[in-house]
């Protein structure tokens, strides 16, 4: 609905963006079901779970700069 209101702008840069991270996804899907197949789900799914907890932080550190102060980096560190 809000793209009628303000259509979003489909620039060349988007476009890039948008096709590497489906040919990311794609690798990352086949990688994990190949996974599944030689090492079984019970090993595979926490690997793929943990990896996936830590990038979010990753990302919300980096990018998101939500941990300001070394108490919360410390304290977010030893949660990890």
């Amino acid at each position: 609905m809000m793209s009628f209101i303000n259509p979003p702008e489909w620039s060349s840069l988007v476009w890039i963006v948008g096709i590497i991270s489906g040919i990311g996804w794609a690798f990352g899907q086949l990688f994990q079901f190949n996974s599944v197949k030689e090492i079984g789900v019970s090993k595979t799914v926490p690997i793929s779970t943990g990896l996936q907890i830590l990038g979010n932080t990753f990302f919300a550190v980096i990018i998101f700069r939500e941990w300001n102060d070394k108490m919360t980096i410390i304290i977010g560190i030893v949660a990890q």
